[in-house]
């Protein structure tokens, strides 16, 4: 059963195309400041959520050695074409 709301949200596809639009003119240091605004607000969202900056990095090493790990699993074990 799908939910009907009385306004139509746009799909993610259209909320990044009007991002990416919205943002074309913009200059390097406006860019390089809205990174730095994402990355202050993912440092406060962990100090609130009490994860220290070392556990952050301890999980993404540890997510990036799995990403590691299942691609030379699936480079050794994948039969090509075994997807189809």
């Amino acid at each position: 059963m799908s939910l009907k709301l009385p306004h139509a949200f746009p799909s993610n596809a259209e909320r990044l195309r009007r991002q990416v639009e919205a943002q074309r003119g913009w200059t390097a240091s406006q860019r390089i400041a809205a990174v730095a605004e994402s990355l202050h607000a993912v440092r406060a969202l962990a100090a609130a959520a009490g994860k220290s900056e070392e556990q952050w990095e301890a999980h993404e090493r540890a997510e990036e050695e799995g990403k590691r790990i299942m691609k030379e699993f699936l480079a050794k074990h994948a039969r090509p074409g075994a997807d189809q």
